[in-house]
């Protein structure tokens, strides 16, 4: 599965949001890191979900998230998108994540 994650940059602090979970959210004090932490936070996210019993919600993809109006003030607001993908088996859960061979073009394109 795949999911979206959305950078904000400010001054010299980055965050990440998941807008298909919400609550699931980091930090980090340079880019490298933010994406690490990212990874490391749905990973416990969705591993609590698992253990809770919860059931995991459909994942949307970018173009799906930039129409929905619940999410559009989201996008507006992110420097850039990033896509992670997650693999569950039976006894593991990994996480990665990929930028997009140009990763700018999703840096602000509700602005655009």
């Amino acid at each position: 599965m795949n999911i979206i994650g959305l950078v904000h940059m400010e001054k010299r602090l980055f965050g990440i949001v998941f807008p298909d979970l919400p609550g699931c959210v980091s930090v980090g004090d340079s880019f490298q890191d933010v994406l690490d932490m990212g990874a490391e936070a749905l990973a416990l996210h969705l591993e609590g979900m698992i253990e809770d019993g919860d059931v995991i919600p459909s994942f949307r993809a970018l173009a799906d998230l930039e129409v929905d109006p619940g999410t559009q003030g989201e996008i507006a607001q992110a420097d850039l998108a990033v896509q992670y993908a997650v693999k569950l088996t039976n006894d593991s859960l990994t996480v990665d994540y990929s930028l997009d061979e140009n990763p700018l073009k999703h840096l602000r394109t509700a602005a655009e």
